[in-house]
This record gives C-alpha cells, structure tokens and sequence, in this order.
C-alpha cells in the first residue's frame, strides 16, 4: 500500500547559467559584486522527502554544492540532459558510491548516450578502474515511474533541438534550461503548488530593442534598493504585498472560462513587456480548439488538415501590391507546396510561399499546425469565411458582417479615376474594414462602418494606395438588415419590395438588405409582413 509522503523540500544548489556566476574574465556589475547571492553555481537543485534525497542534475560544481549543503548521502541522481553543465560532476559519485554501492541515475536513451561516449570507464563492465564511480542505470521514457512513494512525471521540453527531460514531482515540477515544449506536456503541468515570482529590470537607453535586463527572483533582495532606489523598492514590496492578499491567486480554469482577466503592464515606447505578455501567453492560453463547420465538428487533434480565410488584407507592401488572405490551421498539418482543395471554388491550389507574421517580421514557412496563423499570396480567389480542406466537402462558417451603426455615401471626387476607387473599394470591403451596399434605384454605394473614424481610415487609403479621391454624404440609416422571405414569389414579399424599394439595397455578396431610418421602422415592417424575416447579421442561414 503507497504510503502518504510529508511535505517536499526544495533546495536550490544553483541557479547560475552554464557558466556560472561571476562568469571568468567578465566585468558585468553582477560578475563584480561582492553580494553573495550573486555567487551563482551551475543550475541544479536538491528534493528531499521522509529520509530520501535526490539530486537533479550534477554539473561541475557538484562537489562544492554537496560540502556547501552537507549532503551526507544521496538516493540517485536524475539528469534533465547531457550538457556539461549539467552532468560534469558524475566522477564526484564516488564517495557517494563507497558508502552505499552503485548510485541509481535517471536519464533518457539520449543523455545516456553521450555519457557513455564522455565518461568510458564510468560505464565500463569489463576491466573497470576499481576507484571509478559505480551507478545503476535506469533509462527514463514517456511514463510515469515511483520513487519512494512519491509519483514523478517525466515532461519533454527542447532547448534548440535538444531534448530535455524535466520532472513533476507530485505537485512540484522543475524544468530548467527550457526554449519550447509541446501543448500535451503542458498539460502535465496543471495543478502545482509554485508559480515563479520574479521582477525584471530593463535600461531605458534602447528603446527599440529588449535588452538583457536584471532579473529578480527575490523583492526582499537588497541589491534592488541600490539599483531602483529604497524608496522605490520598499514601495514596491508594499504593493506586491497589497496585490498578494487582496486578490486570489491565479486561475487558469477561470481565465479560460472567461471569468478572470489578467492584466499586463509594459510600454509600447520603450524595451519592456513584450517578452513577459508572450511568455505569459504561452503558458496560459487555451489549447486550439475545435471548429464548428456545417457539416460537422472539426476536432483539432484530426490528422487531416482543415483551415478557414478569416482575414484579407490588401497592400501590405503598397510597391508591390500584393493581397494576403489569412487562414486559420484548424486540424491537421498546413505543408507548403502541397495541393489542397478550395472549397468553395472546387479546384486543388497549392502555395508555394506561405508567409508568418511576428508584427514588422514575416518569414516563409514549410509547416503549420493547428492555432496557427498563415498568409497566402491572394489574387481575389478568397473571401473571409473560405475553407481549405486535403478533400473533404467542409464549409466553416465565415466571421458574420454585423450590421453597421454609421451610413455614408461615397462619392467619386476624381472621375479620371473610376476603375481604381472601385478596384479600392472592392479590395477594401473584402478586408472587413466596412461594408458596401449598392441602391436598388440609382446603383449608389453606400458604406456602412462600426465607428466613424473609419471613413477617415478608407479616404487616407483609396488615396495613397490606389490613387483614388472621395468624398462622403451623410445618409440617416438606423440599421442594416438582411432580408430572409420565405417564398419570394408571394404577394407579401413582393408588395414589401414594391414598398421598400427606395430603401432597398445589395451588399457585396449580393444579399438583399434594408436600410430601415428608425427602430419603430424595423417594428412595423415585421408587424405587416411576418413572412419577411430582418437579420442584423448577413450570415444568418443555418
């Protein structure tokens, strides 16, 4: 019968980089101070339970760290990988090895490997030196192993293209040395006990760029009073203080079910905030979820790939006029050059230079997974709410046109320049920016937007981008509504186009809207022609 462990202990052995900390010929402040917690060794920790203790990780200050914390006896040792900062103290076994036998070490078929290859004669069977370190190995996978009651969880991480076997330990994790990791091993950090508190400080003098910064994992660490100022720093520690007891701690569960939103502070100006609001939003945001088509539910575990236009975007690189539709990866696995069937047209298209986007930067690449965001090269094929699927016959439904709150006319102030304000006009509206109605009686274009300023945002663009001039007349519209009759060659729909008529109108995908001046409007045309259905939404067919 598994027996209840007491409380885990944690003890950090080094926190430093691979080099350590002062780091040899460098003069950094840091390097320079006499502050002892400046003293950093190489990264490894101590955990410890009942009678039993392990070490993680011994790099080449093993030694010192063990006399440091007078460590009379260890149980094993588990290593996260084979660099040398983490695995050069193995020899420092030895006196460990003479007191209890052969010390068991944890490790993957990777980092074991590499140890065998660097340190021969440790691992050895056969005419070993009788004084070398004697250890047990055990080979660590995927699963879950038990040691001395407690239930430790490998999770894979990578640093670059190394892989890195990091450990749960009941409801404690350490992961060291970590640049990426997967979604499914993200999951077995949910429920811990820790979450990382720390202050960076960053130098205003570049402030186009993130600098190192200075980080603290203790407030209560007197080197900050010397750098922020006491002052500063005592008010700081009073309002983490104030934050720690007034509000609850974290909760995933409620930020994913909406209920909690977390607030970031940085500058837009200057060099910080931008990397924390990411690491942040790694860790916490939701995994791709599942996509609702009409003919089904499209899981995103599915290993066919399945995506969706949900942006337009014209002119992005006005010197080449080139068009970019943004496709959602929904399932599956997105490959460059590889055919995939547009839906909604019936034909196989293939990109040969789908892009990424990270603000200013864009980069061409060969695979996508589900969440990510791609920009294909668009020549007016797509359409936001477009599906690309490896066959299948799925149509994801579109993000819906809501129905506008401002209506102008848009007047050609340059009749020179006819072909290129509508060739704006039409690239404009399939980006989402507003929306366009052409009259049923004059054919005049009437766009509808969300927020004034936006008419501003399409006049400043059809000038610099397309060369082409307008002008706006105010026109009292309350609201755009999408008509729905359920026959349209009855008497009653027939006689509420014949009394519309002046206010009736296309939008861009040719679906009959009325522009109705008021509320009681809508009202009284639903009232006198029940079999004429308004929707304040274009997309309103299940």
């Amino acid at each position: 019968m598994k027996q209840a462990v007491k409380d885990i202990k944690i003890t950090f052995l080094g926190t430093g980089t691979s080099t350590g900390v002062p780091m040899l010929a460098n003069d950094h402040p840091v390097c320079l101070s006499q502050n002892e917690k400046d003293k950093r060794l190489r990264a490894s920790i101590l955990i410890s339970w009942d009678e039993f203790t392990y070490v993680i990780d011994c790099g080449p200050d093993f030694r010192q760290q063990m006399l440091r914390e007078n460590v009379r006896s260890i149980n094993g040792v588990l290593f996260t990988h084979e660099h040398s900062d983490h695995t050069a103290g193995i020899d420092d076994l030895r006196p460990y090895c003479f007191q209890m036998g052969a010390v068991p070490i944890y490790l993957d078929a990777q980092t074991l490997k590499s140890l065998e290859q660097r340190f021969e004669y440790v691992f050895k069977t056969e005419n070993r030196y009788p004084g070398a370190p004697r250890i047990q190995v055990n080979l660590v996978d995927q699963a879950k192993f038990i040691l001395n009651n407690v239930t430790v969880i490998p999770i894979k991480a990578f640093h670059g293209p190394l892989s890195i076997t990091c450990y749960r330990f009941n409801n404690i994790a350490y992961l060291t040395d970590v640049k990426t990791i997967d979604l499914s091993e993200k999951e077995k950090l949910k429920n811990l006990d820790i979450w990382e508190k720390k202050l960076n400080l960053f130098s205003g003098d570049n402030k186009t760029s993130i600098s190192e910064g200075i980080e603290f994992d203790d407030l209560s660490n007197p080197s900050l009073d010397k750098i922020v100022g006491e002052t500063a720093a005592q008010t700081l520690r009073e309002e983490v203080e104030l934050i720690d007891e007034v509000y609850p701690p974290f909760s995933q569960e409620e930020y994913l079910d909406g209920k909690l939103q977390p607030v970031f502070f940085g500058s837009a100006l200057n060099n910080f905030g931008v990397k924390e609001l990411l690491d942040a939003f790694i860790e916490i945001a939701p995994a791709p979820l599942p996509k609702k088509a009409e003919e089904r539910l499209v899981d995103s575990k599915e290993e066919k790939m399945t995506g969706f236009v949900f942006k337009i975007h014209a002119n992005m690189d006005p010197k080449h006029r080139d068009r970019l539709a943004f496709i959602k990866i929904v399932s599956g696995t997105f490959k460059r050059n590889a055919p995939y069937l547009h839906v909604r047209n019936g034909k196989k298209v293939k990109f040969s230079s789908p892009n990424a986007f990270f603000a200013e930067k864009k980069e061409i690449v060969d695979v996508s997974y589900p969440g990510d965001i791609v920009g294909i090269h668009d020549t007016g094929n797509f359409k936001i709410g477009d599906t690309l699927t490896e066959g299948e016959q799925l149509n994801f439904k579109g993000i819906p046109s809501f129905s506008p709150e401002h209506f102008r006319y848009v007047n050609n102030a340059d009749p020179m320049k006819s072909k290129q304000l509508f060739k704006g006009l039409d690239q404009l509206m399939d980006e989402g920016v507003a929306q366009l109605f052409t009259l049923d009686t004059n054919g005049r274009k009437v766009i509808g937007t969300v927020g004034a300023l936006q008419y501003e945002v399409i006049q400043y663009r059809l000038e610099h981008e397309y060369g082409a001039k307008c002008s706006y007349e105010n026109l009292q519209v309350h609201k755009a509504c999408w008509v729905e009759p359920e026959n349209i060659k009855n008497a009653e729909f027939l006689d509420f186009k014949r009394v519309k008529q002046r206010f009736l109108a296309k939008d861009k995908e040719g679906q009959l809207v009325f522009l109705a001046d008021s509320a009681f409007t809508i009202q009284m045309t639903q009232s006198k022609y029940p079999t004429v259905k308004l929707h304040f939404t274009s997309e309103f067919k299940n």
